[in-house]
């Protein structure tokens, strides 16, 4: 091993390299010789415990994201599921530990992912967060599912739908507003989530039906 480092501690150094640059620029964390010489190890050593570039964009955005988005909440049964996907859906929207403002957030999303200059290494890494985003909130999915709150089916069509619903939330705090909403976000969210799990409260007994079918 390069300097004499144990298996785990290069790993460890490789990571918090990735973890800084991807703090200080969009796209670094795509760039395998800038995450060697910031860890001061040879691109050998980092090919060695990370074989393929996306393999270590994903494991960097699931530690960041283990942090923003705890789910340790999911296991808690005495929370209604509905609550609990509530909360998957409002940690999206403001993750934890995050202090920007909304519109600042969508400012920096803007200049690292949006802007005309934005490279392809910065398309890659933000491709990476959405399917990060994805797979925490079909996890969501599959974990009410197995309590018998979620029907079986597309579990990725559905968190697709949430997570736009989310980002929709996002950008409308981000714009300028009154204050006096009638509709609240928490009410938006509401109703995303009634396509999922009805609320027991207001649920119609009779089968909804589909205006894009001829036959209803």
């Amino acid at each position: 091993m390069p300097d004499g480092l144990s298996e785990n501690s290069t790993r460890q150094k490789i990571l918090g390299a990735a973890l800084t640059l991807l703090s200080e620029r969009a796209g670094s964390i795509a760039s395998v010789r800038a995450i060697a010489d910031r860890a001061g190890v040879s691109t050998g050593a980092l090919q060695h415990h990370f074989p393929t570039k996306q393999g270590l964009i994903e494991e960097v955005m699931t530690i960041v994201y283990d942090m923003a988005i705890p789910s340790h909440y999911l296991e808690d049964s005495s929370v209604s599921p509905r609550d609990r996907l509530a909360s998957c859906l409002h940690q999206v929207v403001s993750p934890h530990g995050v202090e920007a403002s909304p519109r600042q957030a969508w400012q920096v999303t803007y200049e690292r992912y949006l802007h005309p200059d934005a490279t392809d290494d910065a398309r890659t890494e933000y491709l990476t967060i959405e399917r990060e985003l994805l797979r925490r909130i079909e996890h969501c999915l599959t974990v009410l599912q197995h309590e018998g709150a979620v029907p079986d089916g597309d579990h990725e069509r559905t968190a697709r739908s949430l997570l736009t619903t989310a980002y929709g939330i996002s950008i409308s705090r981000a714009l300028p507003h009154d204050g006096h909403r009638v509709i609240t976000d928490t009410d938006v969210l509401r109703t995303a989530i009634d396509a999922v799990i009805p609320d027991p409260l207001t649920a119609d007994p009779q089968p909804r039906r589909d205006l894009h079918d001829p036959n209803t």
